[in-house]
């Protein structure tokens, strides 16, 4: 009986505790395509109770990348940065995130 109930304790809670998530939309708002993908992510996180922060990243690798930085300069991380890595900066954005112990998904 004590495991059914720390069981249900630990499923009501993951359940009523959404994540934060934040998508680095690398365009500019009013992009055709860049745009539906903001809007089937941000659909997609109210389906799932995800806490969705779209950023968006002005087509420059450079104000990407600063966006990472930024992100990983808060005192509170979200727990997962979805992004599409630039060349040029891809590889500093990898180490930069896993060092702040952010999950990452790349597009």
């Amino acid at each position: 009986m004590k495991y059914i109930f720390l069981i249900s304790l630990l499923l009501f809670s993951l359940q009523t505790s959404a994540i934060d998530v934040v998508l680095i939309n690398p365009s500019v708002p009013g992009t055709a395509f860049w745009d539906r993908v903001s809007a089937a992510a941000n659909g997609a996180a109210k389906n799932l109770n995800i806490n969705l922060t779209i950023i968006y990243g002005k087509d420059n690798r450079i104000y990407n990348f600063d966006t990472l930085v930024a992100l990983v300069a808060q005192k509170k991380h979200p727990d997962y940065v979805i992004f599409s890595p630039f060349d040029g900066t891809a590889e500093r954005s990898f180490s930069l995130l896993d060092k702040a112990k952010i999950s990452i998904l790349v597009r």
